[in-house]
């Protein structure tokens, strides 16, 4: 396969050297471990190459593995392919499957043949995804088309950041503004869109048109 690389990226380095051997060997593919990747240092770097990368959910956060995945607020590019493996079944991804922030997940209990299968489909310009977890994310309707009974409450800071959103600051704008760190202004987010139902920022702005103010 010309003009592709596999990224692997998580904090256990030994086993995710292993994994990257086992896929340069099945796929003839480079492969490349970078413990903090982030999608964003990846945009200008790869342009001209189709990436997989291989997030790492073992002892890592959903908040954590979404900052991760958010290319600095600017729509991912098509050649790259974000994926999550060593996925636990409890650990709640539904939402980053929504929104299409991944192309596929891999569970703990998927052996390396599951995994260079997948990742061979992802790469050919498929999805990785269980029938069951296509059911939640796809065929059951979405929380955000019930009809709204209530305005949810969010902080005062949470109030200003929304609103900040809604001028289309970006997320450095924002934390320059409030004195805080873009990591903080990122959790904050998330914590916004879980309380008011959407999935991303278009949403939230949005909703920060219907109501302006809690």
């Amino acid at each position: 396969m010309p003009a592709t690389k596999i990224f692997i990226s998580g904090p256990n380095f030994l086993q995710n050297t292993l994994l990257a051997e086992c896929l340069t060997q099945g796929m003839q593919v480079e492969c490349a471990c970078i413990p903090n990747l982030r999608l964003a240092d990846l945009i200008e770097k790869e342009k001209n190459r189709t990436c997989v990368c291989l997030f790492d959910c073992f002892y890592c956060e959903i908040i954590e593995i979404d900052n991760r995945l958010d290319a600095s607020a600017v729509a991912c590019p098509e050649n790259l392919l974000p994926a999550l493996f060593n996925v636990s079944p409890d650990y709640k991804v539904e939402n980053l499957v929504r929104r299409n922030a991944v192309r596929g997940i891999f569970y703990q209990k998927d052996s390396q043949k599951i995994l260079l299968k997948g990742v061979k489909k992802i790469l050919n310009g498929e999805l990785w995804f269980t029938r069951q977890m296509l059911s939640r994310c796809i065929l059951r309707p979405s929380t955000k088309t019930v009809p709204r009974l209530c305005i949810p409450s969010l902080s005062q800071r949470e109030n200003e950041i929304l609103q900040l959103l809604a001028t289309g600051a970006s997320n450095q704008a924002i934390a320059d503004n409030m004195c805080i760190s873009p990591n903080t202004v990122k959790t904050h987010l998330y914590n916004i869109y879980k309380k008011i139902g959407v999935p991303n920022r278009l949403q939230a702005t949005l909703y920060a048109a219907n109501y302006p103010s809690n």
